[in-house]
């Protein structure tokens, strides 16, 4: 425990990733003796975390306060998802306020997210003390602190100059086709997001870094020399890590989950039968490879299932064809295109037919994502552009339309007066599911691909190159190296030697500690400084 009791109010970004590395940091918060409060930004579209997902964090860690903040959505819902989070973000300010106004003892500090720098005009405002917490290296920041700088300096995007080398401050030369994919064109949107990010991270007091010491020493010297961010201050880099879950435990009760049980139960030969399988695949499918880019998984109840369907598409046996697709939120989760396994007599059974395997499929995934997220299963929508099919799955009633289908179809109906899904009319010019099913026009072709979520794929990085894709072979030659040859023998002594170093660093009166408490003091410093009053 290092001197008073203070209490911290941690700000992630949205999205369960930027959230669990701030649970880390709270529990080492708690472990010195500290206050953590953890305010997660909540709003009411795709992008929010969802009120289940704070409550099983809660539950596994009770020390922790968790409050969620009520904001509205972007009002931009075409932009980039980049984009829509920021704006996000800046909408949260006035709630973000109204907390850190309403905790009787006020608050020590503000410990934001690297997304969170419109944080910095409420903590400026109130006059509380902001710093950053960097989940990543040490040199990543060194980096990202440098680039609004060079950037501009550049003679083209990083997507045009190909194996270029970029040289930033503190780390060695990096190709440009190795930087994130959202700063590729620097025209983008998203770009400017995260130079405008990245350009205000030195507003704060200082970064806490998960990191150590020992790990980065040149990239911690150019932070500290101040040559990262030209022309300003530099912050001061606090490198109190590693902190990490080391996955035996969901929180403080011990218990360990159910899947990472599991999964350590496996032989380790499974991934590479895994890779063995997917590799085999894209060579059946060959090089004209379309993939699918999704945002990341963000528990939300509600999915959403399209179903369209090809009557007597099969010209042999006069069979239609249904097309799949679901959405969870905005992410696209599953998707088919299969040959119907009865004759249908006309447009409106083949689409009743096509409903009721949505049915299924969507119950399913309710129950499933129920599981998953430890809740009820919620009801989801079916989207069909068949009106007689929507009226024949609504009616209880036998008639000519429906007496002749095989009784299994009927679940349908049987789920829409169990109340486990909604079916709704969507218009034929909206039907995503008919680009699984039918020839459309390359205009609309072109639409419901983008509405998929499926673009040209990226060529794939194999031994530090993009242009070709990684074959089993490549990893199963990396896997012996690090397995059986001496170079892979030499890699294994130095990971051991790091990993000591790191156990080191976190002990007590290790590098990691000795840095935190050079953060606390930097805080009485500001504390000081503002005459306590926040």
């Amino acid at each position: 425990m290092t001197g008073k009791k203070r209490t911290f109010v941690l700000y992630p970004s949205l999205g369960v990733g930027h959230l669990i590395p701030m649970v880390e940091l709270a529990k080492h918060l708690l472990r010195h003796g500290h206050g953590a409060l953890i305010a997660v930004v909540n709003p009411p579209d795709t992008d929010a975390v969802s009120a289940a997902a704070v409550a099983r964090l809660a539950a596994a860690n009770p020390a922790i306060a968790f409050r969620l903040l009520p904001a509205p959505a972007s009002p931009d819902v075409g932009a980039h998802p980049v984009k829509r989070d920021q704006d996000t973000l800046q909408l949260a300010n006035p709630a973000l306020r109204d907390l850190l106004l309403s905790l009787a003892g006020g608050a020590d500090a503000l410990l934001l997210d690297m997304f969170c720098v419109d944080a910095l005009d409420v903590a400026a405002e109130l006059g509380v003390p902001a710093y950053f917490f960097f989940a990543s290296a040490a040199g990543d920041l060194a980096v990202f602190l440098n680039l609004p700088y060079l950037y501009p300096t550049l003679p083209s995007s990083f997507r045009d100059m190909g194996e270029a080398l970029v040289r930033c401050p503190g780390m060695p030369p990096i190709q440009a086709l190795d930087m994130p994919w959202t700063v590729r064109d620097r025209e983008s949107d998203a770009a400017k997001v995260r130079m405008y990010q990245w350009k205000r991270i030195p507003e704060g007091r200082g970064v806490l870094v998960n990191s150590f010491d020992w790990l980065e020493p040149r990239a911690l010297r150019a932070l500290g020399d101040g040559v990262c961010v030209p022309g300003r201050p530099t912050p001061r880099a606090f490198c109190i890590g590693p902190l990490v879950n080391d996955g035996s435990t969901t929180g403080e009760s011990g218990e360990r989950h159910e899947c990472l049980a599991w999964l350590g139960a496996q032989p380790c030969m499974m991934v590479y039968v895994g890779l063995r399988v997917l590799e085999t695949h894209l060579m059946k499918i060959g090089t004209d490879l379309w993939v699918l880019l999704v945002d990341s998984w963000k528990h939300q109840k509600k999915n959403i299932g399209l179903w369209s369907r090809e009557l007597s598409g099969d010209l042999v046996h006069r069979k239609s064809t249904s097309g799949i697709i679901f959405y969870l939120g905005s992410n696209l989760v599953t998707w088919a295109s299969q040959k119907q396994k009865v004759v249908a007599l006309s447009s409106c059974e083949a689409e009743y037919i096509a409903a009721a395997l949505g049915a299924c499929q969507g119950v399913w995934l309710s129950r499933l994502i129920a599981d998953l997220i430890g809740g009820e299963a919620q009801k989801f929508r079916l989207l069909i552009d068949n009106q007689s099919a929507i009226e024949l799955a609504r009616n209880p009633v036998f008639h000519e339309r429906s007496k002749h289908i095989d009784t299994r179809y009927h679940y349908i109906r049987d789920s829409i007066e169990k109340n486990l899904v909604d079916v709704e009319h969507v218009g034929t010019d909206e039907q995503v599911a008919d680009i699984l099913t039918k020839p459309l026009g390359r205009v609309k072709f072109v639409e419901f691909r983008l509405k998929l979520g499926v673009v040209p794929s990226p060529p794939v990085p194999t031994l530090g190159r993009f242009e070709e894709f990684v074959k089993a072979e490549d990893v199963e030659a990396k896997v012996r190296l690090v397995m059986e040859a001496e170079e892979g023998r030499i890699l294994r002594k130095r990971l051991g030697v790091a990993r000591e170093k790191a156990l080191g660093a976190t002990k007590e009166g290790g590098s990691s500690e000795v840095a935190f408490a050079e953060f606390l003091r930097d805080l009485d410093k500001s504390s000081s400084a503002n005459g306590e009053c926040n």
